[in-house]
């Protein structure tokens, strides 16, 4: 397991169990995002019906309340899938209101129930998402690393809620346009203090910027200029985790004034940089 953020992990589980194995799940409130890319596994979670989770598909749920889950991992099948669990507070500390608002419409219709799931196909950006973050040699850099997770496990839950019909934009169906927007988040990524702007990204990448500007909105709900700002917040984040300084961490995530980052990371998550800096010491 590896620790995204204190209240976000990530598990890959890439094998063949040599017998059946059952991995029970307490059933505190949290949000889980799985997506299988081989074999096939099944979910028995609190009064829900069981449901077998196959190859290309991934398995979305939240606890609202206490509630017991199972795992069930076939022997002798080969499998490969990507865990996600995240903490209720964990969008709202990421500054992603706007996903928890797009979660309350999936899942808080009808009668409430201890617990909600919805099986849905992984589609093409879903699986390039998923087998990104099944890859453990990404970024050797822990708090590049840390941040590049962070904007991919959001950009996994648009695209599940998108298909569950929370009404983001539609995904552009060009493969070249899929293809660029890709490879100007993996740029971000990389590089995210270098002063990109969309009309740059775009011409690096081959596509119109456009098309870029929709394929950002589809993917991760915000533009291209509003996901740079969100990942370089991230890094700035995960920077001071490490013991940066405030000034450092501005300056490394490429924001030139420190006035405007410390208001657009009192914005994001609620905390004065100094302060969260400060938090981070007295957690470790």
């Amino acid at each position: 397991m590896e620790r995204v953020a204190p209240d976000v992990s990530l598990v890959r589980i890439d094998g063949t169990p040599a017998q059946d194995l059952y991995i029970p799940s307490p059933g505190t409130a949290l949000l889980g995002l799985q997506i299988c890319l081989q074999g096939a596994f099944e979910v028995r979670l609190g009064a829900l019906p069981p449901r077998r989770v196959h190859a290309g598909q991934a398995y979305l749920f939240q606890y609202f309340e206490p509630a017991d889950g199972l795992w069930c991992l076939p022997a002798g099948s080969p499998l490969r899938m990507v865990d996600i669990r995240l903490a209720p507070d964990a969008l709202t500390r990421w500054g992603r209101s706007d996903l928890a608002h797009k979660l309350h419409t999936v899942f808080g219709q009808g009668e409430r129930t201890e617990a909600a799931a919805a099986c849905l196909p992984a589609g093409p950006s879903l699986r390039e998402v998923s087998q990104a973050l099944s890859r453990s040699d990404v970024l050797r850099d822990p708090e590049l690393r840390q941040a590049w997770q962070a904007t991919r496990i959001q950009e996994a839950l648009v695209l599940c809620l998108d298909v569950l019909g929370a009404h983001p934009p539609a995904c552009p169906r060009d493969a070249a346009v899929q293809a660029g927007v890709a490879e100007a988040v993996a740029k971000i990524a990389e590089a995210c203090a270098l002063p990109w702007t969309a009309e740059a990204l775009a011409r690096a990448v081959g596509v119109s910027e456009r098309a870029l500007q929709r394929g950002f909105q589809a993917r991760f709900g915000l533009s291209v200029h509003g996901h740079l700002h969100s990942v370089r917040l991230a890094y700035a984040a995960a920077r001071l985790d490490g013991g940066a300084s405030v000034t450092r961490a501005a300056s490394d995530a490429g924001f030139s004034s420190q006035s405007h980052f410390a208001k657009a990371f009192r914005q994001q998550y609620g905390f004065a940089p100094r302060s969260w800096r400060q938090r981070a010491y007295s957690n470790g």
